[in-house]
């Protein structure tokens, strides 16, 4: 891959990160969302492309992404080694690591990443993130309830999480919001024959 389209495919990515972060509640700095094209190529070369942002709501909270540029495995040597990083430099705060990179990790670090201290840790390779999924016509809105809003929505139905529709954790846009095991979620469809439908899905 030459440098102009590395640096084209990144550039994509990036944005489509920020989105994604803005869209879990994260605060993404004015820097950030309106880097120039020239200015990320600079940064590019630097490996300095990396995005640290606060939770909107709690401030104990952080997102930290970090680009793997080169094209080879990511191990669980730099598994580790982000790890103590991450241990260094937020040591107070709740920290929610996305890792994105270029080849698909092996299934050690698939493994390594069920243990509870990567429990916040997940991984996205780059040519999904080329597009933003949740920006397709074809796909619904999504919505991650609250914990009282699910309460809601089982006293509505008479219904309990294990008979709710399950929605796999693997799938892409429950990756895109970060969605874990247990979540529920609300899906907004919208028909020109019935208007906006909702159905519920619990993340699996």
């Amino acid at each position: 891959m030459d440098n102009y389209a590395r640096t084209k495919i990144y550039y994509q990515v990036r944005k489509t990160t920020i989105e994604m972060l803005e869209d879990r509640n994260f605060i993404v700095s004015e820097e950030d969302k309106h880097l120039g094209y020239q200015d990320f190529a600079n940064r590019l070369e630097e490996n300095r492309i990396n995005i640290t942002a606060p939770h909107r709501v709690d401030p104990l909270r952080i997102v930290y992404v970090s680009y793997i540029l080169e094209s080879k495995t990511f191990s669980k040597k730099d598994l580790l080694s982000l790890k103590a990083y991450i241990d260094e430099n937020f040591p107070t705060k709740e920290v929610t690591v996305i890792v994105i990179v270029l080849e698909k990790p092996t299934p050690q670090i698939a493994k390594e990443l069920l243990n509870d201290e990567f429990k916040s840790y997940e991984i996205f390779l780059t040519k999904n993130l080329m597009f933003n999924i949740t920006h397709h016509e074809l796909v619904p809105k999504h919505v991650l309830l609250k914990e009282d809003e699910v309460l809601s929505v089982f006293d509505d139905f008479q219904a309990t999480k294990t008979q709710l529709p399950k929605l796999p954790i693997t799938d892409p846009v429950a990756k895109y919001y970060g969605m874990k095991s247990g979540d529920v979620c609300r899906i907004i469809r919208q028909s020109p024959m019935t208007g906006e439908s909702h159905y519920y899905r619990i993340v699996k």
